[in-house]
């Protein structure tokens, strides 16, 4: 058998996010005016992420991929947040939030 390719699921297998979830999602909603207890966004993202369609997109191509992804994220996002919605804003804050987690230092190296 010839190995021709490997794949990581990179978040929870290669690395971790810096802080909770939760706490990252409070910290940038605050920004916006939603105090809400990082526990709580911890849960309801997991609630929210177990439930959300698969993050693949067959034939979509590359041009497609990027946007396709952020939405996906987009629509994960609006979910969590529905219970202390509305959001004033939203678009602005996802864009901050999707900017924050799209660098290296939200994120930690498992040893």
């Amino acid at each position: 058998m010839t190995i021709k390719a490997i794949f990581f699921d990179a978040a929870g297998t290669l690395m971790k996010p810096s802080r909770s979830v939760g706490e990252s999602y409070a910290a940038f909603a605050a920004k916006y005016g939603i105090d809400v207890a990082p526990a709580a966004l911890s849960e309801r993202f997991r609630i929210c992420f177990d439930q959300a369609p698969r993050l693949a997109f067959p034939g979509a191509s590359e041009e497609q991929l990027a946007t396709l992804e952020r939405d996906w994220w987009k629509s994960l996002v609006a979910q969590v947040f529905e219970p202390w919605s509305p959001l004033e804003q939203f678009d602005d804050f996802f864009a901050e939030l999707f900017a924050y987690f799209a660098n290296p230092r939200a994120w930690d190296l498992y040893p």
